[in-house]
């Protein structure tokens, strides 16, 4: 696949600062904001390939559109695991595969970084996405990064995974770690090229932006395995009082406790300029003259009224 204009694969590799690391409780979260640094993966050093998949998603019946990646450092095999247990693993043994090797996770992923000579750990955030900084304002639940693998299922609700029940448990997300541009045109108004631009603090005018997420203990390992061999993940995220998981969606979901988080993007982000569509209400021809001698006349304006407010509060 070609990268057009700015296109790419992109690493939050931090600003150098102790802040760099993503917040784990509500202490943290409220002595700073974590430092936030996007910069290019490089892709002579990174191997990557995409995948367009239709799957289910969130225990919703509906199939999900989901872009997938696979990436992996050049003549590397840095970024795979195998769980030293298990058929799999036994199977692989038996064909006198060298598995061993693949026997650690790194919850700090190394990376090459475009014209760093040397490889940067790459930060993962507390925040479910930088898209949608206040979900329960918009009616929806989460917010926080669910900080472990496999299923999704219940978020935020119980004590979920990140992504689909076939994941390890202790391949940990990196949420917001990696981004990737995702584009449906060229460079028509300013450069992609340019780092500002579509940041997740574009549109807020500020460096910092704040972040909402519904209070609940993340990331607990549960899996038999990891119980036997003692693991905890390093990157168990406690958003609550009292340490405890919760398990199901209160009654009303608008009482649950919020806390709230800062990331400070380094730069005040910019977002793409557009020309805002106008629409004409008017039906053209003898349709507006038939509609306006049915007495349907305001139907067809009131109709373009709704699509041109709901274009205005889209492009809000």
């Amino acid at each position: 696949m070609e990268m057009f204009g700015g296109g790419g694969i992109y690493a939050n590799i931090g600003q150098g600062e102790e802040t760099d690391g993503m917040p784990l409780n509500r202490e943290d979260m409220k002595k700073s904001a974590q430092t936030i640094n996007y910069q290019r993966v490089d892709d002579s050093k990174v191997d990557s390939e995409f995948y367009l998949l239709e799957s289910g998603y969130h225990n919703y019946p509906e199939s999900y559109l989901i872009i997938g990646m696979v990436m992996n450092i050049k003549d590397s095999n840095s970024y795979s695991y195998i769980r030293p247990d298990g058929r799999y693993y036994e199977g692989l043994k038996k064909r006198g595969l060298q598995v061993d090797k693949y026997a650690e996770t790194n919850s700090l992923p190394p990376v090459w970084i475009k014209d760093i000579d040397y490889l940067k750990d790459i930060y993962g955030t507390a925040s479910f996405g930088q898209n949608h900084p206040n979900r329960k304002a918009h009616g929806l639940t989460g917010g926080a990064c669910p900080t472990k693998g496999g299923d999704v299922s219940t978020y935020p609700w119980g004590n979920p995974g990140s992504g689909w029940p076939t994941d390890y448990e202790e391949v940990t997300p990196i949420c917001d770690g990696i981004v990737v541009d995702i584009k449906y045109w060229a460079d028509l108004d300013k450069s992609w090229d340019d780092e500002k631009i579509a940041l997740g603090n574009s549109g807020f005018g500020t460096e910092e932006v704040e972040y909402f997420a519904m209070a609940n203990h993340y990331g607990e390992f549960t899996d038999p395995w990891n119980i036997k061999q003692g693991n905890t993940n390093p990157q168990e995220l406690d958003l609550t009082e009292d340490g405890k998981i919760v398990m199901e969606a209160p009654e009303k979901i608008e009482d649950h406790p919020v806390v709230s988080f800062k990331m400070d993007f380094g730069k005040i982000g910019e977002a793409i300029d557009f020309v805002e569509v106008e629409l004409d209400p008017l039906p053209r021809g003898c349709a507006a003259q038939k509609a306006k001698d049915d007495g349907e006349y305001n139907n067809y304006v009131s109709s373009a009224e709704r699509i041109k407010l709901r274009l205005e509060a889209f492009s809000y």
